[in-house]
């Protein structure tokens, strides 16, 4: 076997177990809507653990983590902003009417890159807001 044909096939062995070691999350957020703890993500197609969910902070001006919040017991309705961390990948964050985890679920939501500013408005109606990789929000209004 060449060197040029040994390196691809080294390459494609590495791809594969990526793809196998990331696997895909089984469909949206799932258990229970106890009003103790956010809310994980569900369990990987593939038997890998869920991500633990973030511990909500004792300061309610604060966001703290990834993970899915319940209004009004665990994130009080306000303006919050976020300077999204350098070192993150993408922040995403949803605004939502249930924990159900469909599309229809969500009120609103928004995507930011590393190092910009998110400014989102949760209102008294929304039921959870769910972040990931946005950093700690703090709420200015």
């Amino acid at each position: 076997m060449n060197a040029k044909k040994a390196a691809l096939i080294g390459a494609a062995t590495v791809l594969g177990g990526l793809s196998i070691a990331c696997g895909t999350t089984g469909g949206g957020d799932a258990g229970d809507t106890t009003k103790d703890q956010p809310i994980a993500a569900a369990s990987s197609a593939d038997g890998g653990s869920a991500k633990p969910a973030a511990k909500p902070t004792n300061d309610p001006n604060l966001i703290s983590g990834d993970g899915t919040f319940a209004v009004p017991s665990q994130v009080k309705p306000g303006t919050y902003r976020t300077v999204v961390p350098n070192d993150s990948i993408n922040c995403y964050y949803e605004r939502l009417k249930d924990a159900s985890g469909t599309f229809d679920s969500i009120i609103a939501n928004n995507n930011g890159s590393a190092g910009s500013q998110q400014i989102v408005q949760i209102k008294a109606s929304d039921k959870f807001f769910k972040t990931e990789g946005c950093g700690t929000w703090t709420k200015v209004g």
